[in-house]
């Protein structure tokens, strides 16, 4: 028998979480459910950014900059990864060029 999936501790706290907990300490009102949602993000890409595990990374930062913004919105947040997926996004539509119709 295995244990459950939420009785698997992380490891050790990468940099991603470590300064995630340090921001939180300055945060005592912080939701505490939006808090742990946002540290098991955090506890994700780090384990990526380890080198364990890139599927799905952009789409695992996507999702922890969002919660972040909702659990702390008074702090300003750098925009600009977001704007180059949208220019990505963007350059790749214009590449494909126009729907050929019938095809």
């Amino acid at each position: 028998m295995t244990d459950p999936l939420f009785a698997a501790l992380p490891g050790p706290a990468g940099e991603v979480r470590q300064a995630l907990d340090a921001r939180l300490r300055d945060e005592p009102d912080a939701d505490p459910v939006l808090a742990l949602v946002v540290r098991s993000l955090a506890d994700r890409l780090d384990w990526a950014i380890g080198g364990r595990q890139y599927r799905g990374f952009v789409m695992i930062t996507a999702e922890f900059r969002a919660a972040y913004r909702d659990l702390l919105p008074q702090v300003p947040v750098d925009d600009s990864f977001e704007q180059l997926l949208a220019e990505i996004a963007a350059s790749s539509a214009a590449d494909a060029g126009p729907a050929v119709p019938g095809a």
